[in-house]
């Protein structure tokens, strides 16, 4: 039902991600080796403290709290933004009752430059640019070259090539999605994604499932929808 930890992270490169978080450079650039060596490229208006913020959506003083962990190559995690997400969202996020944060949990070297992408562009365009790359998943991630697929994506959010180099080589933010990784697995035993945290534990949803999430949302409180 999900993306599992063993099966996309091979134990060496989990064991460079590790190192990674704690500050050692051991997960090469995806913009290649001669990038540290380069004055990086400018990028505009960008933000380290915006760009590593939660990202949420719905009212951030709503009851309810819902963690996503996720990452942008894994499947069910694309069902779970294109088709559960929207109904999710407009019974229980819509009307205040439940917000979503969304954290990243890559399993794989695309899936952290889809990350890393995502966080360059402007605040306002964040949740657009994951939508994006959520419903265009098959597609480039079955490409010959996903990485520069995702990167045509990104230049549509309004990241020019010099500034997808600049975002690539940042490597405060490379370590921030990282360590949040590392945070999920310490705090919250994850093993796949997507792994849903409702309340800071209080229920774990291991994969999309739509008719537990609304269970669980019912139990902890929020209203249906009179159908």
């Amino acid at each position: 039902m999900r993306q599992n930890l063993r099966s996309t992270w091979t134990r060496r490169g989990f064991l460079g991600a590790l190192a990674l978080a704690a500050g050692i450079v051991a997960l090469p650039l995806l913009a290649g080796p001669s990038a540290l060596a380069q004055q990086p490229a400018s990028l505009p208006g960008f933000d380290l403290a915006r760009a590593t913020e939660d990202k949420v959506i719905g009212d951030p003083k709503a009851p309810i709290t819902i963690i996503e962990y996720a990452s942008l190559t894994c499947s069910h995690c694309a069902h779970m933004h294109t088709d559960i997400l929207p109904r999710i969202k407009a019974e229980f996020i819509d009307t205040g009752q439940a917000k979503l944060i969304f954290r990243d949990f890559p399993m794989d070297q695309v899936a952290l430059t889809a990350s890393m992408f995502s966080r360059c562009v402007a605040p306002e365009r964040y949740f657009s640019m994951l939508s994006a790359l959520f419903k265009s998943q098959k597609a480039w991630f079955a490409a010959k070259d996903p990485l520069a697929e995702v990167g045509k994506t990104a230049r549509m959010a309004g990241l020019t090539p010099e500034q997808q180099e600049a975002c690539l080589s940042n490597k405060q933010l490379e370590t921030h999605i990282l360590q949040t990784r590392l945070d999920g697995i310490k705090k919250y035993n994850i093993s796949g994604t997507p792994t849903l945290i409702l309340n800071d534990g209080a229920v774990v949803i291991d994969g999309a499932r739509e008719e537990e999430l609304i269970n669980a949302l019912v139990k902890l409180g929020a209203k249906r929808k009179a159908e």
